[in-house]
């Protein structure tokens, strides 16, 4: 299922979900303006290639593949 995406105007803030802006003038102030993306979405961060090190034993683990989830050395977390 595709979900329309959120722009806003980048002249008067008019807000419109839609896959892609519409080209030409905005519907709210009838000038031309550039669409700004108004999504409310971080993306996921991959910790691919991070070391990351025991604060306790000083052991570092490099992630190779991200699962998500909490790297542990001697019972605490460990920290990139």
């Amino acid at each position: 299922m595709n979900h329309p995406n959120k722009w806003r105007c980048g002249n008067c803030g008019y807000r419109l979900e839609t896959a892609e802006p519409p080209p030409g003038k905005c519907p709210g102030c009838g000038r031309k303006c550039e669409w700004i993306d108004d999504n409310p979405y971080v993306p996921g961060l991959s910790r691919k290639d991070e070391v990351y090190t025991c604060t306790l034993c000083g052991t570092q683990v490099k992630y190779v593949k991200d699962g998500g989830g909490v790297l542990k050395c001697c019972d605490h977390p460990m920290r990139a």
